[in-house]
């Protein structure tokens, strides 16, 4: 950086000594101006300062001025236009070097004018100024119409240190309408204002017309503090369409009090009292890196888009360098996503994806794989890169914080790692999902490394509170869960998961851990139905706390028509509440039409054990668990470990278990291994097989022992009394099974 500023600092001196006289000096030869349909040639830097007297005199047009030759400018101070171009500047591929000034070679481009086929290399624009400095620019300050078609700016500088700037780029500062077409710029844009809004590789503002085929590469530096909408295509997008552009930018910001800052738009969006097209984005990728070194007030960094209040983002992509950091926070910040930093209501994503890799040193909040903060529509878009964060909350593979809409027909496969200090609110697709959320048809592949004792992990969503459907998560949860972990959600605050399941890996390496569930973590309100899960929970440290195949703990709502197949493994002593299905329920808790086929092994001294669940206070009716439990005491039961009735609102109904009393294992109770609490109507047309529980006792549902025979030929006047034949299939030759659960789905 030293040695970039310090020769632009010797280019200064050399342009000052060398400066020719200001631009009022010029006289305009209007002889030399062709006539209307007519062409002259450009062949030397006189001839350039005519034809920008023929533009200061309104004589363009319908003319054409020809650049015959490579022209070096040697820094020289060109005449100033003051007035629109609106002929033809065609640069048949020849290059113009050198050019060094404060502002755009054109100030307005009108009508329909054009700049075509020109290289500009080597050129210097530098801006320094006590007042607001905008439209700054090598090529176009305005453009009111017109095209610019084929130019290239390479090995090239901006520097604006004015005290505050609006609207820098590369090509153009501001975009009213118009085209640009097939152009680029390679080179360093460098702001050391106090205040920079608006900045972009091809243009700082588009109000308006088409950027296609644009290329911006090299480095794009903000060194003060009060940076705002920073864009590596474009700074500010209000109308107007990018597509088939990509950026290859580095873009390094210095300070702090940084908004809006993107690969290829730092924002869209819609200013109050006005009324335009929305802005679209097609078809554009960002190959570079966003690096923030400021101490606080880091917001809506995007891989992509910055922020996005209003438009449409559709095929668009973020491609990894090397899997190196391609957005690397240094301190706090929030809203980040390795697409988009933060979209609002109005703001469309589809068809889009990223792989960047985010490394989140400081403690932020909303960070995703694709969209940080999600307030509008998602759809069809995935997500395969990798998150690194330290002290960090509402983290997702795919988006931070689902706050309104859907997300539909996407998925993510990025690796997420919390550092040692932890986190909060960690999902394999979404972070944290606002009440007013929806996930539909997606789903998690990710891997989620917890390295930290962290809170709040899903293989799909961290904390849910809105509505997921026909959704699942194939994930892997590794490390420090302290509490809230499940292969599909964490915890349940409120709303409904249904259709859906997860097949997930839970390995949890801390001492203290609970409320794990194959399904989710805990469900302290809302519903689950038609869902299930199936995979492996390993509990390796002692005290594990509300185990479930399907859910941990669950509060309150309601469990309908769900089932697991887990396989959980409690290797230390001391864990409580293990239950096939749920590990916990309390009183305002009902499980009803479900079941559990889980294998649970224990080792050591644990106690409430149970096949369908660990500890029930609540409602049980028309459930049954078939499973095996190896390992446990007599604090267990085949369907209930402990059945707590405090305030007379805990029973169980038409329910069965036919679990099998494994290696090292003795039932309490072949269905209820201890009851506490006031009795009488507690247990209704409720059984066990006797054979397979290797006893005839049961904690208050002392009449239900069977025999397998019993179970499975069942005499309808004692088992299965007053089993409903719209909920339940009772043939001879095996156990009843529920009718309209979901297949298992592999």
């Amino acid at each position: 950086m030293k040695k970039i500023i310090n020769a632009f600092s010797m280019f200064l001196i050399i342009f000052m000594v060398n400066a020719k006289p200001t631009a009022a000096k010029f006289a305009t030869d209007e002889d030399w101006c062709p006539k209307p349909g007519g062409k002259v040639g450009i062949y030397t830097i006189n001839d350039v300062n005519k034809m920008i007297g023929c533009t200061n005199s309104n004589l363009t047009s319908g003319r054409t001025f020809l650049l015959q030759k490579d022209i070096d400018l040697n820094g020289s101070l060109l005449a100033k236009t003051s007035a629109g171009f609106q002929g033809t500047f065609e640069g048949n591929n020849y290059t113009l070097k050198n050019f060094a000034d404060s502002s755009a070679l054109f100030y307005v481009l009108e009508g329909n004018a054009k700049i075509q086929n020109v290289i500009f290399e080597y050129a210097r624009i530098l801006s320094k100024s006590e007042t607001n400095v905008p439209n700054v620019s090598v090529v176009v300050g305005i453009q009111n119409g017109g095209t610019i078609n084929n130019v290239v700016i390479q090995n090239s500088m901006i520097m604006v240190s004015s005290k505050s700037t609006t609207a820098t780029g590369a090509i153009v500062g501001k975009i009213e309408s118009g085209n640009i077409t097939r152009s680029a710029f390679s080179g360093d844009i460098i702001m050391t204002g106090e205040s920079t809004q608006l900045v972009g590789g091809i243009a700082g503002i588009q109000n308006g017309g088409t950027i296609e085929a644009g290329l911006s590469t090299g480095k794009l530096e903000i060194l003060k503090k009060n940076a705002v909408g920073i864009g590596g295509i474009v700074g500010a997008q209000r109308s107007g369409v990018i597509k088939d552009s990509s950026s290859n930018f580095q873009m390094i910001i210095v300070e702090s009090n940084v908004m809006a800052i993107g690969g290829i738009v730092g924002v869209m969006e819609a200013k109050s009292g006005e009324t335009r097209t929305p802005p679209k984005v097609e078809h554009s990728d960002f190959f570079g890196r966003i690096t923030t070194w400021g101490t606080e007030n880091i917001a809506a960094i995007g891989g992509l888009v910055g922020m996005a209040q209003v438009g449409s983002i559709s095929d668009c992509h973020v491609e990894s360098a090397n899997e190196s950091a391609d957005i690397s926070i240094t301190s706090d910040g929030k809203n980040i996503g390795g697409l988009v930093g933060q979209q609002d209501g109005k703001a469309i994503i589809e068809s889009s994806s990223s792989n960047a890799v985010l490394i989140i040193n400081g403690p932020s909040v909303a960070i995703g794989g694709l969209v940080g903060l999600a307030l509008g529509t998602i759809n069809n878009t995935n997500s395969d890169g990798k998150i690194l964060a330290f002290k960090s909350k509402h983290i997702g593979g795919l988006v931070g914080i689902q706050a309104a809409n859907k997300i539909s027909y996407s998925h993510s496969t990025t690796e997420i790692t919390i550092g040692k200090t932890g986190g909060e609110n960690i999902g394999g697709l979404v972070g944290r999902q606002e009440t007013q959320g929806l996930i539909e048809s997606s789903n998690s592949s990710s891997v989620i490394n917890l390295n930290g004792l962290s809170t709040g992990t899903g293989g799909l969503v961290g904390t849910a509170a809105g509505t997921i459907n026909y959704s699942f998560a194939n994930a892997k949860i590794i490390g420090l869960g302290q509490y809230l972990s499940g292969g599909l959600v964490g915890a349940q605050v409120t709303g409904i998961i249904s259709n859906s399941y997860a097949r997930a890996d839970i390995l949890s390496k801390v001492t203290d851990a609970g409320f794990t569930g194959g399904l989710v973590g805990a469900q302290e309100a809302g519903i689950i139905s038609n869902s299930h899960a199936y995979g492996n929970i390993i509990m390796q440290n002692p005290k594990a706390n509300a185990t479930g195949g399907l859910l941990g703990i669950q509060e309150s709502g309601t469990i309908s028509y769900s089932y697991s197949k887990t396989k959980i493994s409690i290797e230390k002593p001391d864990a409580h509440s293990v239950g096939g299905l749920v590990g916990s329920q309390q009183i305002k808790g009902q499980i009803i039409s479900s079941s559990s086929s889980s294998e649970i092994s224990l080792n050591g001294n644990n106690q409430y054990i149970g096949g369908l669940i660990g500890v029930a206070r609540g409602t049980i009716a028309d459930t049954y668990a078939d499973g095996i439990i190896n390992g446990a005491n007599r604090l267990s039961g085949g369907l209930v470990g402990i059945l707590i009735n405090e305030q007379g609102k805990t029973y169980i109904s038409n329910s069965y278990s036919a679990v099998v009393s494994g290696n090292n294992s003795t039932f309490g109770g072949g269905l209820v291994g201890v009851f506490v609490g006031l009795k009488g109507g507690i247990c209704y047309n409720s059984y066990w097989d006797m054979d397979k529980s290797k006893t005839d006792l049961s904690a208050v549902c002392e009449d239900g022992d069977r025999t397998t025979y019993d179970m499975q030929y069942p005499d309808r006047l004692h088992t299965y009394i007053n089993w409903l034949d719209d909920i339940w299939n009772i043939k001879d030759g095996g156990y009843p099974t529920l009718k309209n659960m979901p297949p298992l789905l592999i």
